[in-house]
């Protein structure tokens, strides 16, 4: 599932500053009593306007997986998101949910673990509507909107590199329920092949800056 409140995007400049831990807190929030692992990603849009801000604006989301939920309540959980929150884009839902079959686990990890480089654009939908008087079919811009994405120019990359710049893994993942133990499982492995003064010192920098992980079945 996906999740983009319009809440967390943010001009380039403010972009860099942004501390990811009120949307994480957020998602905790709205998963609460789920077994989920999630991911917090900034998406690049060139061409859409924040506010006062002109255009680029990232949009912090998040990508998440949640194992094995009572469908019905998130379901109800991700209605209310919507009904509650608004998006960037108009038209495009807050909290998007879809089905993962089990041969595709491993293709959902790798998009979450993705390094961004996108290039997000949205345009105005139009409509048809023939003018009763002349008969003359035009052309009419609508409230809703549909974004596309392509990949981003070397230059849009490196100013979204900038925004995730001193970014790592157990700063930006977050996991509920069952994924906490599969999170400490991960991060353990991979600390091991660290440096002892590299890992005294992330360990230090990040210190009760992280929830205490987790990723149960995950790992299977």
């Amino acid at each position: 599932m996906t999740f983009t409140p319009e809440r967390y995007v943010k001009a380039l400049a403010a972009a860099k500053s942004f501390d990811i831990k009120k949307l994480q807190a957020w998602t905790r929030n709205v998963l609460l009593g789920f077994d989920y692992i999630g991911i917090v990603e900034p998406a690049y849009y060139s061409n859409f306007k924040l506010g006062l801000h002109e255009p680029p604006v990232i949009a912090f989301h998040v990508h998440a997986i949640v194992r094995n939920p009572d469908t019905d309540r998130l379901r109800q959980v991700l209605e209310g998101i919507n009904r509650a929150h608004r998006s960037l884009v108009p038209g495009c839902p807050v909290a998007d949910m879809r089905p993962i079959t089990p041969g595709d686990h491993h293709k959902v990890l790798k998009y979450l673990v993705k390094e961004p480089s996108g290039n997000y654009r949205a345009y105005p939908e139009r409509q048809e509507v023939m003018d009763p008087r002349t008969g003359e079919i035009q052309s009419w811009m609508t409230r809703r909107f549909r974004q596309k994405s392509k990949l981003a120019s070397p230059g849009v990359q490196l100013r979204t590199r900038e925004v995730i710049k001193g970014w790592h893994m157990d700063k930006i993942v977050l996991v509920g329920g069952a994924g906490r133990k599969t999170l400490k499982t991960v991060r353990k492995e991979l600390m091991q092949f660290m440096p002892y003064k590299t890992r005294r010192g992330r360990q230090n920098e990040f210190s009760g800056y992280f929830e205490k992980p987790d990723y149960g079945e995950y790992a299977n």
